[in-house]
């Protein structure tokens, strides 16, 4: 059995990590080598880290200052030596089989990275015998077939890669968007050859109140709207199929519910992102425009020529569904 790496950065998440741990430790697959980064927790978190180091051989525990999720995975593949890489985030958990199906896929694909879908979760809960029957495979091959794929979603988690593909590839330190870039990197090095998906979601990505994805406006989403551009600027080069993934619209979307959420006065305090947010649209007409969706392109249409009635809407849409 080939070895595989599981890297899991982890940081003030002592109330999830146990359950992420027995759904790795557990995983019918066994020949892992699994990596703690305890990014600087201030909580119990580094503690249990080093007690399930004790409990299972397989576990290595590595304690840093705190740099972020993007220093703590790239310690994990400096230490890295199995022949496939996995991310796992410690307040998420999979479903027992997942690494053994992925690696099953990989090899019998000869691809150089296998997927599944990943499904959203606000509590603990496995997938039914049921629902993990029959799941649809799509095999996507070459540069721009397989580029597509390995963005949909364009996370890193719920992804098998082989190692040998991200040597000299390290995730950049951003707030926001990280994965994104890390996987364009990929891309753009020329080595993936062949990726195969599985529609079955394996992986339950832990949705929390304090999570990334719920917290309302920040100043990082601007840098995430230019690091998500800086991608599609380079994607677009290698083919304009790369368009239809909608990068762009989906990074100016989502600075615009942020703003949307926000009460009138503290709407105010941020207008000049705002302004740059209907500047940058208008920037990126041809990206937002280009699309084949047609719903995408309506949506692209008032980004770009109606900002404020679009602002709006979403802010009136809000409202109604408080």
């Amino acid at each position: 059995m080939e070895k595989i790496t599981v890297i899991i950065p982890v940081y003030n998440v002592e109330a999830f990590l146990e359950r992420a741990l027995k759904s790795i430790t557990c995983q019918t697959y066994t020949n892992l080598q699994i990596l703690l980064i305890d990014d600087g927790s201030t909580d119990e978190s580094g503690r249990i880290c080093d007690v399930w180091k004790e409990r299972d051989s397989r576990i290595q525990c590595v304690h840093q200052r705190n740099g972020g999720v993007s220093v703590a995975r790239n310690q994990g593949l400096d230490l890295a030596d199995g022949e496939y890489i996995m991310f796992m985030d410690a307040d998420d958990w999979i479903e027992p089989e997942m690494i053994e199906r992925l690696y099953s896929l990989i090899c019998e694909h000869r691809a150089s990275v296998s997927a599944c879908r990943y499904v959203e979760s606000n509590q603990t809960e496995f997938l039914s015998e049921e629902e993990k029957k029959d799941g649809d495979i799509t095999i996507a091959e070459g540069q721009v077939d397989a580029g597509i794929q390995l963005l949909l979603p364009w996370s890193v988690y719920c992804k098998l890669y082989r190692a040998d593909l991200l040597h000299n590839i390290r995730l950049k330190k951003y707030k926001i968007a990280e994965d994104l870039l890390f996987n364009t990197d990929i891309i753009c090095a020329g080595k993936l050859n062949k990726i195969v998906f599985i529609d079955i979601p394996y992986y339950h990505y832990f949705i929390r109140d304090d999570s990334a994805v719920r917290q309302e406006y920040q100043k990082k989403y601007i840098e995430g709207v230019k690091v998500e551009e800086s991608c599609y600027d380079r994607l677009i080069q290698i083919s304009p199929r790369f368009g239809d993934i909608n990068i762009v619209g989906c990074s100016v979307s989502m600075l615009f519910e942020r703003i949307a959420e926000l009460p009138y006065e503290e709407r105010k305090k941020i207008w000049d992102d705002f302004r740059w947010c209907k500047k940058n649209a208008k920037e990126y007409k041809k990206a937002l425009l280009n699309v084949s969706d047609r719903h995408r392109k309506i949506s692209g249409v008032l980004k770009v020529y109606v900002p404020d009635l679009y602002l709006w809407t979403l802010i009136i849409r809000k409202r109604k569904n408080k």
